[in-house]
């Protein structure tokens, strides 16, 4: 379990139809690249990153200011590092505190209703569970009681206090779910109904700010993990959702692309892509964040036609 956890951590909107951006602009972003329109590239916002090749889960908070993703350490183990944007340009990255001895933590997702607390998922040879960093002040968010099984991968919340995310459903598959926080913690958890979860495995939704729509991995098909997106038709019970699209070529290749996270305007969409090769000096794995103009994910809207 921990070795399935581990590769998948080495291995990672908002416009005319969805809310306002939340002081958020996409530009600050760029660095020195520019996105050559629906064309997948790499990111790199600073090449003098030690080991940024080996990143997953890249998030930003609401109002672009701070960057979190997940990174392999000095220790091997995988820990989250966030940066903040200065005065124009991103500072170096730092590790957050506290990591348990021999545990990792990944998958960090901002709130899209604003603020810097970050969600994350730690990692033990036994379970996971998600954590909740407010203000530099740790809070266990374990989401398992709802559910009667254990967080795997991540958590995302709309603006309306709603948390998307994936669990083991009879230690088989992994299923997507989302559930109502309240003054208690979070409501009763509620299956996503067929077809978005399947008998393949479904995981690491990203859900945006408006619950418009919802993008997440998945297996089916009998492939690597590919990103797939589903449009709300009926956001009033939040059940009726579209058929499930498999995002293009422009995203989805012979490898592996998980851990989706769109900009806070909408207009970018970034997610990982995790490389395996076999060479003279034998097999490597490299595991990069790439990004690409969202208007591949809206030209699919079926509420358009």
């Amino acid at each position: 379990m921990l070795k399935n956890f581990t590769l998948v951590l080495m291995a990672f909107v908002l416009v005319s139809c969805v809310s306002q951006p939340l002081g958020f602009d996409s530009r600050q972003l760029r660095f020195d690249q520019q996105l050559q329109g629906k064309v997948s590239e790499k990111f790199i916002p600073n090449a003098s990153w030690e080991n940024f090749d080996n990143v997953s889960c890249i998030s930003f908070s609401a109002d672009g200011r701070q960057m979190a993703f997940a990174m392999l350490d000095k220790d091997k183990l995988t820990n989250v590092y966030v940066s903040h944007y200065v005065d124009g340009s991103w500072l170096p990255p730092k590790a957050l505190d506290g990591r348990p001895k021999g545990k990792h933590w990944g998958f960090p997702t901002y709130s899209l209703e604003g603020g810097y607390d970050i969600y994350l998922t730690e990692a033990a040879p036994i379970r996971q569970k998600v954590l909740l960093y407010k203000q530099g002040n740790w809070e266990a968010k374990d989401l398992s009681e709802p559910i009667g099984n254990k967080i795997r991968w991540g958590v995302t919340h709309s603006k309306d206090h709603v948390a998307f995310f994936g669990s083991t459903v009879k230690d088989k598959n992994d299923d997507l779910f989302f559930a109502k926080r309240n003054e208690d913690g979070y409501g009763q958890a509620i299956h996503l109904p067929y077809p978005i979860n399947s008998e393949a495995n479904e995981t690491r939704p990203f859900i945006s700010a408006d619950r418009d729509y919802l993008i997440f991995e998945s297996n089916r098909g009998g492939r690597k993990p590919d990103l797939y997106v589903t449009f709300a038709m009926n956001k009033e019970n939040g059940k009726a959702w579209s058929d499930p699209i498999a995002l293009g070529p422009e995203i989805n290749t012979e490898h592996l692309e998980d851990g989706p996270w769109v900009s806070p305007d909408g207009k970018i969409l970034f997610f990982r892509r995790f490389i395996e090769s076999q060479g003279d000096e034998g097999k490597s794995e490299v595991s990069h964040i790439y990004w690409v103009d969202m208007s591949v994910v809206y030209d699919l809207d079926p509420r358009k036609k």
